[in-house]
């Protein structure tokens, strides 16, 4: 009995010393025998085939690898076309390696944007949840492209589900410059914006997006598609505003827009 003890006593041991080997091998395996070249050409090269059609790339810079599965890189640019849209700043990467015997992709990842911050969970291809906070919106260039001009900073989140991005944001303080998408907009009106929109592929979902200001008040919703916009702008001016409506030449602009006294309804249709 005592010998049949002291086997199965052996065992244990031999058992938890492979174990903890294991274990114990797993950080330096992944240090020493994952080189930083495989690292950037998997994220890159699958950013960029997932996006081909949408003409998304990514490029990083500075890319290296921690202890303990972490990844850190200078910057991560993407692009839409050859158009800048978004550039991440001190990148901090935490994989968990567990997930990756299930075949799935569990990370944290932290970084600015701007003089604001990013801070996100994902687990892909499936989930995933991002926090912004304070990003200017000149940090953001794709937001430049949209007409979206001006100082004030964003907060809000983006999360993730199967295919499509779902994003709320707000900027409480905006100081925005008017646009001229097809139209004459007059963007300096307002100074508080919020809004809900999904991106699944090239598309993108307008649900609701409202503009508030000592001026009026107005609200936007429509879609962006293979990057050709069909939105349309409901305004409405503050009824001291709108008592000086025949002398604004912010108005007087987009006149023909008129639906029926302080309430316009503006076409944004076109090429982003």
């Amino acid at each position: 009995m005592n010998k049949a003890m002291m086997r199965v006593k052996k065992a244990l041991i031999y058992f938890l010393i492979i174990i903890i080997s294991f274990i114990i091998s797993i950080p330096f395996v992944w240090y020493f025998a994952v080189p930083v070249s495989l690292i950037k050409d998997s994220l890159e090269g699958s950013v960029s085939a997932q996006n081909s059609q949408d003409g998304i790339s990514v490029s990083t810079e500075g890319l290296r690898k921690g202890f303990l599965f972490t990844v850190h890189a200078d910057r991560i640019d993407f692009q839409a076309g050859r158009a800048p849209s978004l550039s991440i700043t001190n990148i901090s990467v935490r994989i968990n390696p567990f997930y990756l015997l299930k075949k799935q992709f569990v990370f944290s990842i932290k970084g600015t944007v701007g003089t604001g911050n990013i801070d996100g969970s994902f687990r892909l291809p499936a989930s995933g949840e991002m926090a912004l906070t304070n990003i200017e919106i000149n940090a953001i260039p794709y937001l430049t492209s949209l007409g979206l001009k001006g100082e004030g900073f964003i907060s809000g989140k983006a999360v993730l589900k199967n295919n499509a991005i779902d994003v709320l944001f707000e900027i409480p303080d905006a100081a925005l410059q008017d646009a001229v998408i097809k139209v004459p907009l007059p963007l300096s009106w307002f100074n508080k914006i919020q809004g809900v929109f999904s991106i699944t592929g090239n598309a993108v979902r307008i649900d609701s997006m409202t503009f508030e200001g000592e001026k009026g008040f107005a609200r936007s919703k429509g879609s962006i598609n293979n990057g050709i916009m069909d939105l349309e702008l409901e305004l409405m001016p503050d009824a001291g505003y709108f008592a000086n409506e025949r002398e604004s030449l912010e108005l007087a602009l987009i006149r023909q827009y008129r639906i029926s006294p302080g309430y316009y309804l503006i076409p944004v249709k076109g090429p982003v």
